[in-house]
């Protein structure tokens, strides 16, 4: 049984936008299913994301904005940031290992979510995200969304299965 559920946010629960960086407010489109989904989710499962957001990295969008982002993701799921905590690696790629598809960050969300690695899912779209689960013996679920991309191969000893809407989560 899963105690948590950790999520990827680009491409996972908002949608990308044209240049693939959400940088504004107006921008951060949630999937439909997200607002319900995670508000069940939250019943019985610690949730939390764990997402990339190099646009900090490079200038094109500060801290106050994707702040803004992630209150009103917490606000539309009806939860306070302090109960659905979210972890963001600004960093650009190679210059930490808190940036997937390493997976420090993961094992830090476990840690504040005060549950094992082995207790909780990690669910995104990429396959950095599945890398990062990967690395740390996390169980990862890929949600197949129009914006991703198959082709490349699962270990499916470390995964549980595809999906393609985030409601079937609730099966779980």
């Amino acid at each position: 049984m899963f105690k948590a559920v950790i999520f990827d946010r680009d491409g996972t629960l908002n949608k990308f936008t044209q240049n693939r960086y959400v940088l504004t407010l107006e921008e951060f489109q949630l999937f439909s299913e997200v607002k319900s989904t995670l508000a069940s989710l939250s019943k019985t499962k610690r949730i939390g994301i764990v997402t990339n957001q190099r646009c900090i990295g490079l200038g094109l969008v500060d801290w106050s904005s994707v702040y803004a982002m992630h209150r009103l993701l917490s606000e539309e799921i009806e939860l306070e940031l302090k109960d659905f905590p979210i972890l963001v690696c600004p960093h650009l790629e190679n210059s930490c290992n808190c940036r997937k598809p390493k997976g420090a960050n993961l094992i830090r969300m476990a840690r504040i979510l005060d549950v094992k690695v082995s207790e909780s899912i990690y669910v995104g779209d990429s396959y950095s995200d599945f890398l990062a689960a990967r690395e740390v013996g996390m169980r990862f679920i890929h949600i197949e969304r129009i914006s991703s991309n198959l082709s490349y191969e699962f270990d499916f000893e470390k995964n549980i299965c595809i999906i393609y809407s985030l409601e079937e989560l609730l099966r779980l």
